[in-house]
Order: structure tokens, then sequence, then C-alpha cells
């Protein structure tokens, strides 16, 4: 079975062992460019291969180009320019939104609104809000999403403590330890979104001011376990 990842689902990404980051350049209009790139770590592609039923790495094929290329083309105010994967595990995409809003508004994406984008006059605002509670959705989003080995890998309850959540994947994923162990994979695990304003950061929550752009770092294991939903938002004024 081939598996597919949407732009949209990032945080599914990052659930199945991938670090993703995405470069985020945006307008005031709600237009701009997203370069987004998934590393899933070794020890996750070779889970997935079992998953799967493929021979090898090379063969099961993580991530299916056209596919993904099929389906982005199908959202709304989106061009795709490109969509490679230079490595096993690795997808690179780029894209062109040409209204950010619009994108948000199609109800073909059937994902939680985790972006959204507000403007007046010449200001605009960014805010990101997601949580665990999202995640039965994503998952949706995946043909592997539905399989008793997805669910194998969520916490199993409310109860557990990060560092038993940590402990109870390195239990469960043992057979696939390498060299690296599997608590630093898992805890290494994140999403980076960097935004660049075509214009001046005014104020933002959450991340870093990085020169002309905002960093946002979440921390998978944080999104899986979070009591409630992890905020963040960046407002800038065009130039």
């Amino acid at each position: 079975m081939k598996k597919t990842v949407l732009v949209a689902a990032v945080v599914l990404l990052s659930l199945s062992g991938c670090s993703v980051s995405q470069q985020m350049d945006m307008r005031i209009d709600g237009s701009g460019e997203v370069r987004l790139t998934v590393d899933l770590d070794r020890v996750f592609q070779e889970y997935y291969r079992d998953l799967s039923g493929g021979d090898s790495l090379e063969e099961s094929g993580i991530f299916d180009t056209d596919e993904i290329t099929r389906v982005l083309q199908q959202q709304s105010g989106l061009q795709v320019d490109s969509v490679t994967t230079p490595q096993p595990g690795r997808l690179d995409v780029t894209v062109r939104l040409q209204d950010i809003e619009q994108l948000f508004r199609d109800d073909t994406m059937a994902v939680p609104e985790v972006i959204t984008f507000s403007r007046s006059a010449n200001r605009a605002t960014v805010r990101i809000r997601v949580g665990r509670t999202d995640l039965p959705r994503f998952l949706r989003l995946s043909p592997i999403g539905d399989s008793p080995m997805i669910e194998y890998l969520l916490p199993p309850g409310n109860s557990l403590s990060r560092s038993e959540y940590i402990e109870y994947l390195s239990w469960a994923l043992e057979e696939y330890e390498g060299n690296v162990p599997i608590a630093h994979v898992i805890e290494s695990a994140a999403i980076e979104l960097r935004i660049r304003p075509a214009g001046d950061i005014l104020v933002q929550r959450g991340g870093e001011v990085d020169g002309d752009t905002v960093v946002f770092r979440i921390p998978v294991i944080d999104l899986v376990l979070a009591d409630s939903p992890l905020e963040y938002s960046l407002q800038f004024r065009a130039e």
C-alpha cells in the first residue's frame, strides 16, 4: 500500500515519527510560497515498511509523489510547483498560495481549522491552533490511518506523563532500535513552521523572531500529550 501525505496534514506526519520543516513566505493579500520538507526517521520507515508489507524501504515507497501531487492540485487557492522524494523517507514539496483564506475555506480538505488568516487594512494576522483532539481527523487523511498499528502508537488513555509515554513508545518500537535510542528519536520529532511576512513583524506569540522570520517549533510529544490546544500567532504590517 502506498502512503500519501497532504501539506495540511503535517501534524499527522510528525505524529508518525517525522520531523517537519515548513517555510512560508506570506504577503498581506494572503498569497505566498510554501516549502515543506518531511524527514521520516529510519525507525519509522522500517515500521511503515512492515505495516504496508513492503520488501525494502526502497520498494515500499514511503511517499507516493504522483498521488500527493494529484491531491494537492485539487485544493482551491494552491498551485503545485514540485513534489519530490530525493531519498527514501524524505519528501520535498513546493507550492504557491493564491489566497490562504480560500485554501482553508475549502470543505474538501476535511481537516481541522489549524491555521486561520485575517486581514484589516495593511495588517494581517496568522493564528495556529492545534491539539490532540484534532489527531483522529488528521489520521483519517492517511490510507493507513485506520490501522490498529497506528492506534497502537497513540497514548493509551490520558494518564501518561511525558516520560511514561516515551518509555511506552520505546518498548513498542524496541525491535527497530538502531544506533540512536528510540527515546531520542521520539523527543526530537517536531514541527517547525517558519513564517516570513512581506512587511514588519508587529507581535508574535509562542515562537521566536529570527531576523525577518518568526519560527514556531512544536515538539510532537508535547502536542500529543497536551491537555489543551497549543496556540501560536503572528501579526504583521505590509510594507
